[in-house]
């Protein structure tokens, strides 16, 4: 038994463990292949932002603007086949490598060129809305004064309007029982309007605010606004 154990611990000790050959010429053609593939990728990204740019200036729907960059990302892993790279050996990494670069390098020029100061096409948005009552020659906010029922006052509106680029401040208006009055830039982004003569009651009264920014970009918002007496 012994003479066995002996002869087989020989045997494992004669056995020499041999790694595999690496053949360095393959693997750094492989290597450059893939940096080439991604710098392909990275290089046509910027023309399906363009493109997805010109699809949303056609529509004006950013879904199909970005549907635009996926297709795009599929004809360019397309456009590697009739080009001089040997992707036969490319697997789910390297395509994923690629798939990546592409989308952050189209997303992002995508995103650059729909912003100021490439381009805007973002409406100016009404932020705030206050309502001031004169009492005794004071502004008081309207919800907190002590407001008379059937008593005519100075009623003051401001507003907070914002946009990414610019607000167009002579575009700002308000209508208000069918007359429509500019509003006058306070500020901070703020604009506001005096009226005089409104009649605290229970009734709805309806201020419709209209406002462009410097790139024609519009938009408009209706206030609706009851200015109870204390005794209602």
């Amino acid at each position: 038994m012994a003479k066995r154990r002996k002869k087989n611990k020989e045997e494992e000790e004669d056995y020499d463990f041999e790694f595999p050959e690496f053949d360095r010429i393959e693997y750094m053609k492989h290597e450059i292949n893939k940096g080439k593939s991604v710098l392909v990728s990275i290089a046509l990204a910027p023309l399906f932002s363009l493109a997805s740019l010109e699809v949303f200036k056609l529509t004006g729907d950013w879904s199909i603007g970005f549907l635009t960059g996926i297709f795009g990302m599929l004809i360019t892993l397309k456009i590697f086949e009739y080009l001089p790279l040997d992707i036969s050996k490319f697997g789910k990494k390297e395509w994923a490598m690629n798939g990546a670069m592409y989308f952050l390098t189209w997303l992002g020029i995508w995103i650059l060129l729909m912003n100021p100061p490439f381009g805007d096409f973002t409406d100016p948005v009404l932020n705030q809305v206050d309502f001031y009552v004169e009492i005794d020659g004071e502004w008081e906010a309207i919800d907190e004064a002590n407001v008379t029922a059937q008593r005519d006052y100075k009623i003051m509106l401001e507003a907070k309007i914002t946009d990414n680029d610019a607000v167009d401040e002579g575009s700002v208006t308000i209508e208000y029982e069918g007359d429509t009055i500019p509003m006058d830039p306070v500020g901070d982004h703020r604009f506001s309007v005096v009226f005089e003569n409104v009649t605290a009651d229970a009734s709805t009264k309806m201020f419709t605010i209209r406002m462009e920014d410097v790139n024609g970009n519009s938009n408009s918002v209706v206030i609706e606004k009851t200015i109870r007496g204390s005794s209602e």
